[in-house]
């Protein structure tokens, strides 16, 4: 059976087509050439350090001599056997609905990826026009599968974390519609509506477009679910959720589906407001959905670029909640390129500009009115952290 190129992609050597030797010139720079083949795993390649690139012209097929390292022109019979070679593949991979299928899915998970002219190849060739259209289409309604290879990346401290899969956490379009059924029977309101957030984004975006114009990213859903929004992060915030105090991981359990649905549906947040919670034991808790990034609802003025990280208790922390709550911001600082051990250029409460303050605060250090949010000594923490 063929070995068709398009089954893999990644960059690597050539090791598992040591019989091809024809190649297409996939990059040329004044030195170099990297090479790529439709016979091997596609996508595999091995970048040439060469006296001179074969005409410097990108898309060219040639035979390539491994040995000498020497491009030798094809002739005429062999550029009719390549061409025949290609059709034969072609007609496979078309014929071949469960390999089709594949190819279809590679292309609308990890189009950033393809754009080179090897897709171009493919996409005319082994799809219709309408296929082609279709897949786009697809493509477009599956807004995050590039985003989050960067800004959505799930930070779930090596396994350590417990993940929101774990807890049982609803998803955000069931979220959405058990707030809108609350909301038809005239019982609906939501914090996100109000004058003083509204103007708080306003601000945000008046005074630091211009700095996050390349790391903000608004991503809409056509399905009816809330739009979301991620921000650079400056900031962790840390919080205690003003309940009973929750002592085992079942309590925990049991408490993030309740949290979820206040904030979710009573409030109308579209989900948890922080990004993390501890409980009393020293667990650690997926909260918002979504990951890395994604603006969270936690401190009025300072959701913006910031993580926020709460104790499930109203007054009494732990040991094991205490040290938890240290490796979970050591470990979110190192992720986040934060600097936690001295004051830092932060942006403002009120986002109109910034000021000096430290990367790693709690709630009450930002809002006056919340004088015990949460009941630990700031300045203690923080000089613990540096011993980490």
């Amino acid at each position: 059976m063929l070995l068709f190129p398009f089954i893999l992609t990644s960059y690597g050597n050539l090791s598992q087509c040591k019989n091809e030797n024809i190649f297409f010139v996939e990059s040329v720079s004044n030195e170099s050439v990297k090479l790529a083949s439709f016979f091997c795993e596609y996508g595999k390649t091995q970048t040439y350090e060469l006296p001179a690139p074969p005409n410097g012209e990108i898309g060219l097929v040639v035979q390539f001599n491994r040995e000498t390292k020497e491009f030798i022109p094809l002739s005429t019979p062999q550029k009719r056997n390549y061409i025949l070679r290609l059709n034969s593949a072609l007609r496979w991979v078309k014929e071949d609905p469960n390999l089709k299928n594949m190819l279809r899915n590679l292309y609308i998970h990890k189009a950033s990826l393809y754009a080179n002219r090897l897709v171009t190849f493919a996409k005319m060739n082994i799809f219709s026009k309408e296929e082609r259209e279709k897949m786009e289409n697809d493509q477009d309604s599956l807004p995050l599968q590039d985003f989050e290879k960067n800004y959505g990346k799930r930070l779930l401290m090596n396994g350590t974390i417990i993940s929101r899969e774990e807890w049982g956490a609803m998803d955000s379009l069931e979220i959405k519609r058990q707030e809108e059924a609350k909301c038809e029977k005239g019982n609906c309101w939501s914090w996100a509506a109000s004058k003083h957030t509204s103007m708080i984004k306003e601000n945000y975006m008046a005074n630091f477009n211009d700095i996050d114009a390349q790391h903000h990213k608004t991503v809409k859903f056509t399905d009816g679910r809330y739009s979301l929004n991620y921000y650079p992060v400056n900031r962790i915030i840390i919080h205690h959720t003003a309940s009973k105090y929750m002592s085992t991981k079942e309590e925990g359990m049991k408490y993030m589906k309740e949290l979820q649905k206040y904030h979710g549906i009573t409030l109308g947040w579209s989900d948890i407001g922080y990004h993390y919670l501890i409980d009393g034991a020293g667990n650690i808790y997926e909260g918002r959905e979504w990951g890395k990034y994604v603006l969270g609802a936690h401190v009025v003025g300072h959701n913006y670029g910031s993580v926020g990280i709460s104790l499930m208790t109203d007054g009494y922390v732990s040991p094991k909640m205490y040290e938890s709550l240290a490796t979970l911001v050591t470990y979110l600082g190192n992720e986040y390129h934060l600097n936690i051990k001295d004051p830092q250029t932060v942006r403002k409460g009120d986002l109109s500009w910034t000021e000096t303050g430290w990367v790693v605060v709690a709630h009450k250090e930002l809002d006056s009115w919340k004088p015990y949010d949460p009941k630990i000594d700031m300045d203690a923490f923080r000089a613990r952290l540096e011993t980490n």
